[in-house]
């Protein structure tokens, strides 16, 4: 365990909130894995995907004004794991869970643990619920919020919300058909994924969230592939950030972002047990041990066997996405009105994906660009030396890794999670030969500092301990998550932060 090449690939090793994914479902294109080289191939990519930012050399491009002076975490505490297939009824007896009636695939995340994938059997109608219930989430936080117009609100959702009752949202091959995945046809959706960003994009555009930044969890997506292909399907994961606007003052421009994961492990998509296999994590790169299962349900892409990473993800939909006025973030780095940001998904963050794109990035001659959105445009410039001020992760079974971290010295990290929902704590523990800080809790938000002495060269830390809990629903909560999310795991909340400075600002 303490064996440095384990560490990085453990994923289920510890009991309870440890055994955590370490996970990435990152993309699985054309049947092939595609699973941590994302962030590196994708980051190649983004020289050209933004094709509507004129990009300069970043030596020429300055670092925007900070706009704001404080930030407000405010958390969506969602289940968005499988739900068990077996529950205690009221005299303690094992019977079938009802919401796992009907479904199309049983598999486990855990080791024994039977699961099943909710949602309306209607994709159209599954994306109409969950567009509802992240609306409901964001009224709420609104309510609570604070008002301030020097506060950057920061709403963060669990990885997985956007996913249906197969375990990804199944899209036609453009090889099959012509017609357009992420954008309408002539006025029409007729992807899951442009329903989506349809519905979150209008959502944003209004005054009073000119000063939020949205992190609307994931959305897992399996495009079919030709039959006389080797394999099923290509996967995507990838996160939506949003800065809301005013449109009667300014346009969407520099205020749309698509964060592809990188990593995969055993434990993004449901398993069947025989296939289930502890200890893994893997980035994109051969992967071997491939099982099919029943028609309908979306296998485990962790499981899948193919020699070599398919270069053409999201290269295939480049001049689609570019055309909606999205940017990719690729090395987990951006700046949003002058503020530095990481973003990671999930097992990304325990990877250390952000902190290994700016050690790297130190080390080489020529800097890496990261997009820089102010003013309705985005630039691209150097990775700041100072490190992030802020850090958001959205993960289904993660806590905050303190080897992970890239932030200034008092920075902050948000982490929102989607399998616990336990009150965060911090506790001082021995681990692989010396004590070190060990994270838990469904919502995590938590400051760095860093002391330099003659006697002296350490990292403190501490949690955001200044927060309420709002019901989403004060009423029948259940009923209104309309059978797409698992109700016999946690009632939803809002964690509404009290606003706290930004370091630098």
């Amino acid at each position: 365990m303490c064996d440095p090449a384990d560490e990085e690939t453990t994923l289920l090793q510890e009991d309870g909130k440890h055994t955590k994914q370490r996970e990435t479902t990152s993309s699985i294109f054309q049947g092939r894995i595609v699973t941590g080289f994302v962030g590196f191939l994708l980051g190649m990519l983004i020289m050209k995907l933004n094709i509507v930012i004129e990009k300069g050399t970043t030596s020429n491009v300055a670092v925007p004004v900070q706009k704001y002076k404080r930030f407000q975490a405010l958390n969506f505490q969602v289940y968005t794991g499988g739900a068990p297939v077996f529950i205690e009824d009221e005299n303690g007896v094992n019977v079938t869970n009802p919401e796992c009636t009907e479904l199309n695939f049983y598999g486990s995340t855990t080791e024994n643990v039977l699961s099943c994938y909710a949602g309306d059997e209607n994709t159209t109608k599954d994306v109409e619920n969950r567009l509802a219930i992240m609306f409901e989430a964001v009224e709420r936080a609104f309510e609570f919020s604070a008002k301030d117009e020097d506060v950057l609100k920061v709403f963060v959702a669990p990885e997985f919300f956007f996913r249906g009752r197969n375990g990804a949202y199944l899209i036609a091959s453009r090889e099959a058909i012509d017609k357009e995945v992420f954008d309408d046809n002539d006025g029409e959706c007729e992807e899951e994924i442009c329903q989506i960003l349809q519905g979150l994009e209008n959502f944003v555009a209004q005054k009073r969230f000119a000063n939020w930044l949205f992190l609307f969890g994931t959305v897992v997506v399996a495009e079919v592939l030709p039959v006389d292909d080797t394999w099923d399907y290509l996967f995507y994961n990838f996160g939506l950030i949003y800065k809301g606007y005013d449109p009667s003052e300014m346009t969407h421009i520099g205020k749309r972002f698509i964060v592809p994961k990188r990593y995969v492990s055993n434990i993004d998509f449901l398993t069947p047990s025989r296939d289930f296999k502890e200890n893994e994590a893997r980035e994109i790169f051969e992967i071997t041990g491939a099982t099919r299962l029943s028609p309908g349900a979306i296998l485990n892409p962790r499981t899948l066997d193919h020699k070599y990473y398919d270069r053409r993800l999201w290269n295939k939909y480049k001049d689609e996405v570019a055309k909606l006025d999205y940017t990719m973030i690729e090395y987990g780095w951006f700046l949003m009105d002058g503020h530095t940001f990481t973003v990671e998904i999930c097992l990304d963050h325990k990877m250390q994906t952000a902190l290994t794109a700016y050690l790297v990035n130190a080390g080489r001659a020529e800097s890496t660009p990261i997009p820089s959105s102010h003013d309705g445009k985005v630039d691209y410039i150097e990775i700041p030396t100072h490190q992030a001020q802020l850090s958001i992760v959205s993960s289904a079974g993660m806590s905050i890794k303190p080897k992970s971290l890239a932030l200034a010295n008092e920075g902050w990290i948000i982490l929102q999670d989607g399998l616990w929902a336990e009150d965060s704590t911090m506790q001082w523990e021995f681990d692989c030969d010396k004590f070190d800080w060990e994270f838990d809790g469904g919502s995590e938000v938590a400051q760095r500092n860093s002391t330099m002495t003659p006697t002296e060269v350490l990292f403190t830390y501490q949690l955001h301990r200044d927060y309420k809990k709002f019901n989403l629903k004060d009423d029948d909560w259940k009923s209104f998550l309309l059978g797409t999310f698992a109700t016999t795991e946690y009632e939803p909340k809002l964690i509404v932060y009290e606003p706290k400075k930004i370091v630098g600002a």
